[in-house]
């Protein structure tokens, strides 16, 4: 599964990434996957969630920052 990934940039946020929108390769939203309140040291971090959440393995899980 390939997810497009934007971060919010907010300055205040440092080196942490902080998930502002999340999409499939058709468009879907799947924002609603992710903490609002939760921010991510790496992107290896975010894969992890987002394949908890899908109950699939991390493997699956391929990311794009758009």
């Amino acid at each position: 599964m390939l997810f497009q990934i934007i971060f919010d940039d907010h300055p205040s946020f440092g080196n942490q990434l902080k998930v502002a929108q999340l999409f499939d390769e058709e468009g879907q939203d799947y924002t609603f996957l992710m903490d609002y309140d939760k921010a991510y040291l790496s992107l290896a971090d975010i894969r992890a969630d987002i394949a908890a959440q899908l109950k699939v393995d991390e493997a699956e899980v391929e990311l794009e920052v758009v």
